[in-house]
């Protein structure tokens, strides 16, 4: 009856450090809905400390053209070298595009997700929206989350 015990004994024990291991590696994410605005597509900006960083996955995307029109966006500013810039350089980089052609004005419109860290970073991208006359919305999101995107369904 001993040796029985302590194998339940020890067969909870490995479950319990499993299951902690498994806890302290897990990643929260967090679900992200955004509307149609006047018939345009969110497009996803996260805020983060130092720079505003294009969300490149057109999944959401119900309509083959705006998955195109992203996919082409994103290619145009990895073409920039965006991701290996400065934040300055990057922030330049993310001005300039926004205020391009390649940015589909018509087809999209800037949906600004705010990390803690990124509050200056969504004033500055707030600031040439607004300059722009730009649509834009936004909501803050935890600091260390990972997002997933998606549009409403009721909004389709």
């Amino acid at each position: 009856m001993d040796i029985i015990t302590g194998a339940i004994g020890i067969f909870a024990l490995a479950i319990i450090i499993i299951v902690t291991h498994n806890l302290s590696n897990a990643r929260i994410m967090l679900d992200v809905q955004a509307t149609l605005q006047h018939n345009r597509y969110p497009l996803f900006v996260i805020c983060e400390k130092d720079k505003a960083i294009l969300l490149c996955n057109p999944s959401y995307l119900p309509e083959e053209n705006a998955k195109k029109a992203l996919r082409d966006m994103c290619d145009y500013l990895e073409l920039t070298g965006i991701n290996k810039a400065s934040p300055e350089e990057s922030w330049k980089i993310m001005g300039t595009f926004i205020s391009s052609k390649w940015f589909d004005r018509k087809l999209f419109y800037i949906f600004a997700l705010i990390r803690p860290s990124g509050v200056k970073t969504f004033y500055k991208l707030d600031n040439l929206l607004v300059s722009l006359t730009i649509e834009s919305g936004y909501m803050p999101i935890p600091e260390d989350w990972d997002i997933k995107v998606a549009l409403k369904r009721d909004q389709m």
